[in-house]
């Protein structure tokens, strides 16, 4: 018979959630202009991210990447259903979700949004 082994690994605490930001829940295409659902403020988030500048002979362009953690017992509200292409706002600036990582220990821990 084969054992269970119960990981007891702690949520990401408060204080590291340091985070509010906006969802805008990516909704449909119709035609060529993206619809998305009314804002929902998000609490206790940790986004860590950066920029890098690319700059070519005509033109300079900052591109921002960043990976929101969103703890499934601290942040708010709960049971939120992240959708590729929806919208996170922080600080003035737009990112879309681009992929979704589901992170267990015996049950759902914490989500990864990657951020482009």
């Amino acid at each position: 018979m084969m054992e269970l082994i119960r990981l007891d690994i702690k949520q990401i605490p408060k204080n590291l959630l340091i985070h509010n930001v906006i969802y805008n829940e990516y909704i449909a295409d119709d035609w060529n202009k993206n619809q998305y659902a009314d804002d929902v403020e998000v609490n206790n988030v940790r986004i860590d991210y950066l920029s890098d500048l690319q700059i070519a002979s005509i033109a300079e362009n900052k591109r921002y990447r960043a990976t929101l953690f969103y703890d499934v017992i601290n942040s708010s509200p709960l049971d939120l259903n992240f959708k590729e292409k929806s919208k996170i706002i922080l600080d003035d600036i737009t990112f879309y979700i681009v992929g979704i990582k589901y992170l267990y220990t015996d049950k759902l821990h914490h989500l990864e949004l990657m951020l482009a």
